[in-house]
């Protein structure tokens, strides 16, 4: 079974009609709140350029991503992980982008380890289209497969929430001043819930 992927409309429209205005190719990891049953796309981080002049070469390098993937989820608190990876390019030259994204999938993939079910996500922006599509990696499959994303006009609320009765965290923003005073990493877990509108 494929677990469900939910993401904010704003979020992927923005995304594309930026890219669409400023760029004609680009890589980046998927960040999301990884749910029992469903992930919530969080952020799409464009991969910085590994050339020493900040030039962003037109091909995709899957070691430098998966470099990128690895320091990132270092970085990242209980419940949100590297997802995958977003590829923005024309549409023609999905399909052989495609296989060289394989290896940052799969270690993205290895990330997830202790989720039911976990598929690392790929997700297909293409410059001359307003559709993004997307495929899925799943532990139990040799092959990429096509995923139909769930989009969502609700804004969605991160929380963070301290499994210790010594303190209880407010909203994302706001909790990074109280962060400190939380027993060690690893008793802080995340829930993204809709903001009731």
């Amino acid at each position: 079974m494929v677990r469900a992927v939910l993401i904010l409309d704003s979020l992927l429209s923005e995304k594309l009609e930026s890219l669409q205005k400023s760029s004609t190719f680009e890589t980046g990891l998927i960040i999301a709140q990884v749910g029992s049953q469903a992930d919530t796309v969080l952020r799409l981080i464009p991969t910085p350029s590994n050339d020493e002049d900040g030039v962003v070469s037109g091909g995709v390098d899957a070691s430098w991503m998966v470099a990128h993937a690895d320091a990132v989820s270092h970085m990242l608190p209980g419940g949100i992980a590297v997802l995958g990876a977003y590829l923005f390019s024309p549409s023609a030259k999905f399909s052989a982008l495609e296989a060289k994204m394989r290896p940052v999938l799969a270690s993205a993939l290895k990330q997830l380890k202790g989720v039911d079910e976990a598929q690392a996500l790929l997700l297909l922006l293409p410059t001359d289209a307003r559709k993004a599509s997307a495929r899925v990696l799943a532990t139990n499959s040799p092959n990429v497969k096509p995923l139909e994303l769930k989009t969502t006009s609700t804004a969605l609320q991160v929380r963070l929430t301290c499994t210790s009765p010594r303190c209880t965290l407010g909203p994302w923003r706001a909790a990074a001043a109280r962060v400190s005073a939380c027993p060690p990493a690893g008793s802080v877990q995340l829930a993204a819930r809709a903001a009731q509108a």
